[in-house]
């Protein structure tokens, strides 16, 4: 039987992400990945990252008895969103506002997948 809060608990981990999250060489390097020549690493971290977070969403999900097909696809379309918002945070001057409300805006355009 599914736990009514498998969604709430990865929604609110995923959200967690950004508190505290402040612009670093991080947010530099996605914006300047060219210039720096850092593509290929950033492509490669940036899929580690999506798996690792993809994995734990899978996870997570399978504790409360989801199938592991749609386990598997929310998360990996949740580890995207995180990973879309940094990026898009980068790109919109991360030092201008908190990742907080990119995060969620990524984040609610996947959540109704959950449980």
């Amino acid at each position: 039987m599914r736990s009514l809060s498998a969604g709430a608990d990865v929604r609110a981990a995923l959200t967690d992400i950004a508190d505290g999250f402040a612009p670093d060489t991080l947010a530099l390097g996605i914006v300047n990945a060219e210039a720096m020549g850092i593509e290929d690493e950033l492509v490669r971290e940036a899929s580690l990252r999506r798996a690792r977070i993809a994995g734990a969403v899978t996870h997570r999900l399978e504790r409360d008895q989801v199938e592991p097909l749609r386990a598997d696809v929310i998360g990996a379309a949740l580890g995207g969103a995180v990973l879309a918002a940094v990026h898009a945070w980068a790109y919109e001057g991360a030092g201008r506002a908190p990742l907080q409300p990119t995060l969620e805006r990524a984040l609610a355009i996947v959540t109704e997948t959950l449980p």
